[in-house]
């Protein structure tokens, strides 16, 4: 019963669904970006509780779960939503972490580099909702003519959220198909899956906002500055997650 509590913050689906429904409910792109933090660390901190040996069939759940999440977002062109069921089959990740280490604070480090990119995607949200009332790719397109600094930061914040390489979040998976390739070889295909499924729903998101005409009128893109700080820090972000990649390894 207890894991199944933590099954709601270290979202299990069908209980995933508490989370996407708060989400969904949530108004401010800023308190979702706070929920999207706290939410998995607290299950973390819940289990550390717990302590005891979980089931290996949690696992099963896991993979399961960030599955079909990472399978919807194949089909999402709604920014917004793209980020919450990628959030959730990230997540669901963390489950792995903890059952592959008897110490889990070492699994604070990892889940972190690895849930911080995507959970900071609603900032870009709520620029793009400012700018053109929406982060629908119906009503957002043709990007990179319209504002080419917003176009350089959505990708790269984007290939940081779906753990391409040098970002924090590579490491991260590497790491896990590692350790699991030896106990449960099915395990890490389905995690394998998992990441192509990510990177082909990201890339097919960023196609839909990036190419195209857009609508021909004059939008209020990022300042230099503001641009030269973002990207600054998802360089520093690249920096740190070679810095540690020892560990998360």
């Amino acid at each position: 019963m207890a894991y199944l509590l933590i099954g709601i913050f270290l979202p299990l689906f069908p209980l995933s669904m508490l989370f996407n429904g708060l989400n969904a409910a949530i108004k401010s792109n800023r308190q979702r970006m706070l929920l999207m933090l706290v939410w998995p660390l607290t299950g973390v901190l819940l289990f550390v509780n717990i302590g005891g040996e979980p089931p290996q069939w949690l696992g099963i759940w896991a993979i399961s779960t960030a599955l079909l999440y990472a399978f919807r977002s194949l089909v999402i062109k709604d920014l917004g939503i793209w980020v919450a069921y990628i959030w959730t089959s990230t997540a669901a990740l963390i489950w792995l972490l903890l059952l592959s280490t008897d110490d889990v604070r070492q699994v604070l480090l990892p889940a972190v580099m690895l849930l911080l990119p995507v959970s900071l995607m609603p900032l870009l949200t709520a620029y793009l909702n400012k700018s053109f009332g929406g982060s629908y790719a119906g009503a957002v397109s043709g990007l990179l003519k319209q504002m080419p600094r917003m176009t350089l930061l959505l990708v790269a914040a984007l290939l940081a959220a779906i753990a391409t390489p040098l970002f924090p979040g590579f490491f991260v998976m590497l790491g896990m198909l590692n350790q699991w390739l030896d106990v449960l070889p099915w395990l890490s295909l389905g995690l394998l899956l998992i990441w192509l499924l990510w990177s082909w729903s990201g890339l097919r998101l960023l196609q839909l906002f990036v190419v195209g005409q857009g609508e021909h009128r004059s939008q209020d893109d990022l300042s230099q500055p503001l641009l030269l700080t973002a990207v600054s820090s998802l360089g520093l972000w690249c920096l740190l997650g070679i810095w540690f990649s020892g560990s998360l390894l």
